[in-house]
């Protein structure tokens, strides 16, 4: 049921998560109104299904996590903190840099992009991290977000010569251009 929870509300955004002309939209920007709200209700039903018994797997925790997002009116009314409590859950059951990626986003969001920053410095040097392409997106996106649009074009920059689809090259270039304009 966690699992089945997790898929509805993840699939449930899927409406939302690119524009007229297919570029990507980031949480931030997406209309919760487009959202397929029938799927999160189903995905919030089911998790509360799931909430029951001793086992706390993964799939609880992330299900967990997909359902704050998907209860918040905005992504500035999102419960970061709780999300970044639920990371260190995550973290306990399933300690990957992936993870710690995540939580050192939601990290950002409840205590400030150089909380973030920190977080995510302390996962790059992984050898899994090295080409990865979001943690170099999340941490240009902190440094623009923490005023250092010198480093955030810099890990922009490197954002795109990692791998990546088209979509999310151009998204990237979207970033890149806003952290190099004044």
């Amino acid at each position: 049921k966690a699992l089945l929870a997790l898929m509805l509300l993840q699939a449930s955004r899927t409406p939302a998560r690119v524009d007229a002309h297919g570029e990507l939209i980031t949480l931030e920007e997406q209309d919760r109104a487009s959202w397929d709200q029938a799927m999160r209700d189903e995905g919030l039903r089911m998790f509360g299904s799931s909430a029951t018994g001793t086992r706390l797997t993964a799939y609880h925790v992330e299900a967990a996590i997909a359902a704050i997002h998907a209860a918040a009116p905005s992504f500035d009314e999102t419960d970061w903190p709780a999300l970044v409590s639920h990371y260190d859950d995550l973290i306990a059951l399933k300690p990957t840099p992936v993870v710690a990626l995540n939580r050192g986003v939601a990290l950002a969001m409840a205590q400030g992009p150089a909380a973030g920053i920190a977080a995510l410095d302390d996962i790059a040097a992984h050898p899994s991290m090295r080409d990865y392409t979001p943690l170099a997106i999340a941490l240009g996106e902190l440094h623009l977000r923490n005023g250092d649009r010198k480093r955030a074009a810099e890990f922009f920059t490197r954002a795109l010569d990692l791998p990546g689809t088209m979509a999310e090259k151009r998204f990237v270039l979207r970033k890149l251009r806003g952290a190099v304009s004044s």
